[in-house]
């Protein structure tokens, strides 16, 4: 009995100790309106360094389009990470901008993190045309 007891104790997983940096502060960021309008979608990869007190000392984009590359380095550089374990001087940091749909109106911009370092933005491609050919709100 004791044998199969130390057995399933031994089979039980370790606790989770977590490692790494992980965001305290987390400020949305803004899907560019010039990007929905022209249907600029993409993924955007940064390489990110933390100074010690975790906010973002230098943000370097590795690919994406410069639009998007833009609007996800501004936004993480105002994040604030807490350490969790061992030193990480340099993250890579992956932004995935996505249009679902289409507005007339400003597109409201959605947003998720998902750990480790990537981020979701989701908005409405906006649909332009010249104002006075826009439908309006009372059948006119």
């Amino acid at each position: 009995m004791t044998t199969i007891l130390l057995l399933a104790l031994a089979l039980l997983p370790a606790p989770y100790e977590p490692s790494g940096w992980f965001p305290a502060v987390i400020d949305g960021p803004i899907y560019p309106v010039l990007a929905t309008q022209a249907a600029i979608a993409g993924t955007v990869k940064l390489r990110i360094s933390l100074d010690g007190d975790g906010k973002v000392s230098a943000a370097e984009t590795v690919s994406g389009h410069r639009l998007l590359a833009d609007a996800a380095t501004e936004n993480v550089r105002s994040w604030v990470f807490v350490r969790c374990g061992e030193a990480a001087p340099n993250i890579e940091f992956t932004y995935v901008f996505k249009l679902e749909g289409e507005t007339y109106a400003r597109p409201r911009t959605r947003f998720r993190y998902e750990h480790p370092y990537r981020v979701i933005v989701t908005a409405d491609a906006q649909h332009w045309m010249p104002s006075e050919s826009r439908p309006t709100g009372n059948g006119k």
